[in-house]
């Protein structure tokens, strides 16, 4: 309750606010606020330091984590083009610079777009229950252009793979070290749907399979916050100006010829050495946070190391 609402309600529009957390005053009144969660919590002693409470429920102060929230806002507005005005040393704004000097790969293009609405879809999803391919695999994928995709990410890299049965094509795509799994997913079924509007077909039953159920829905869902679904989205439906496309959900490791042959593909393109700088493909919405995650850890620890943890109202030995 307190991490999901109320300390939410404290750090409202932390972005604009937090620079005023640099004054001690500030600092013990935050300190205040939390340390009464905390004690609700633990029910522990008044005497309890705040500090030790704090540390046993995982709680960064909450100066620290007022300045995280102002890091994470101030990052999706720059990626979105929000900026006014001239990004300074000093200021709410600051808190980006200090970001993008612990890594200089924040700068990237990012994968995470503002929210948009696509409605229409000239194209279908299907996700068959496993028991469906169980009983009879062939009457899902028996006619048309069939495709298999995958997606992978190994600690060498992340690589997407597309095989084609009909017609017999086999394509790999290294994604560089910084992609993540849902992207390798989505960017295979956009490199599949590439190849086909490259050959031209028309009036054909072209049927894409893939084991990632994460990549469909978010393919189905009229709302969008990635770039490379986005991207994918689009080509989907210019190739279904012509054709019908089916995207079919089938079972990871279980035998599919297809989709075996397609992890194998996707498994060389993550070996695979990235030509070109990193990243291949925006940045994840998930890597800028785990960067302000390290951070919030790294000061929670400095705060920890030279704090003076003694009981309220006991002096030191």
């Amino acid at each position: 309750m307190y991490t999901a609402v109320i300390r939410p309600a404290f750090l409202y529009a932390a972005i604009v606010w937090w620079p005023a957390t640099r004054r001690l005053y500030i600092r013990q009144q935050l300190s205040r606020l939390q340390r009464m969660a905390c004690i609700s919590v633990t029910g522990a002693m008044r005497t309890a330091p705040t500090e030790a409470l704090e540390a046993l429920l995982s709680l960064p102060r909450l100066h620290i984590e007022a300045e995280a929230g102002a890091m994470r806002a101030s990052y999706r507005v720059k990626q979105w083009g929000q900026w006014r005005g001239r990004v300074q040393d000093g200021g709410h704004v600051s808190a980006l610079n200090q970001l993008v000097e612990r890594d200089k790969l924040l700068e990237a293009p990012s994968d995470k777009i503002p929210l948009t609405y696509v409605f229409k879809k000239n194209y279908t999803v299907e996700i068959p229950s496993r028991e469906v391919w169980n009983q009879d695999p062939d009457a899902l994928v028996s006619h048309g252009l069939v495709w298999f995709t995958d997606g992978s990410k190994t600690l060498e890299g992340t690589g997407a793979g597309v095989r084609g049965v009909r017609p017999r094509v086999e394509l790999s795509f290294p994604l560089g070290k910084h992609a993540s799994v849902f992207q390798a997913e989505v960017f295979a079924i956009s490199a599949c749907v590439s190849e086909n509007l490259k050959r031209g077909y028309s009036n054909q039953h072209i049927q894409i399979c893939t084991d990632s159920q994460a990549a469909l829905h978010a393919l189905k869902s009229p709302r969008i916050t990635s770039q490379v679904v986005l991207e994918c989205t689009n080509s989907l439906a210019a190739l279904g100006q012509r054709n019908k496309v089916r995207l079919v959900w089938v079972p990871g490791h279980s035998g599919v010829a297809g989709n075996e042959e397609a992890d194998v593909l996707a498994r060389k393109g993550s070996s695979d050495t990235l030509t070109g700088p990193e990243p291949a493909i925006g940045l994840p919405y998930s890597y800028p946070l785990g960067s302000i995650d390290n951070w919030t850890r790294e000061k929670c620890q400095e705060d920890w190391s030279r704090g003076d943890r003694v009981a309220a109202g006991q002096a030191p030995d």
